[in-house]
């Protein structure tokens, strides 16, 4: 590659001087599908499966106290606030459905 060569958004330029044997991966791609594996936001509850933060959760509860008098169980879990872009439907019940007013689907909101 010269120096006066234009480099498109999103290709890998390499300053390098040793020859790569293998390509690298993409690393952010791969911390993306990790963490999106570990979360599985864009399933349902009853869709889960037991990996994740969903196993975490499945693998403490239930609690008790020392007298066994109490126990708290783990129902789900939701993050973020869930709503279409015109704001009409919300919830996690609806993530499937496609919104009357604007067509959009369900998806979570940009953190604060």
């Amino acid at each position: 590659m010269d120096k006066t060569s234009v480099v498109e958004a999103g290709e890998r330029v390499s300053f390098s001087k040793i020859r790569t044997a293998i390509p690298l991966p993409n690393l952010i791609a791969v911390q993306k599908a990790s963490y999106e594996q570990f979360l599985q936001m864009d399933l349902l509850p009853e869709e889960r499966k037991n990996v994740g933060l969903q196993a975490v959760f499945t693998s403490v509860f239930p609690l008790s106290d020392f007298r066994s008098s109490c126990e708290l169980h783990f129902v789900h879990y939701e993050l973020g606030v869930w709503e279409c872009k015109c704001g009409k439907l919300s919830g996690l019940q609806h993530l499937r459905i496609n919104c009357e007013h604007c067509g959009s689907r369900i998806k979570a909101a940009e953190p604060h």
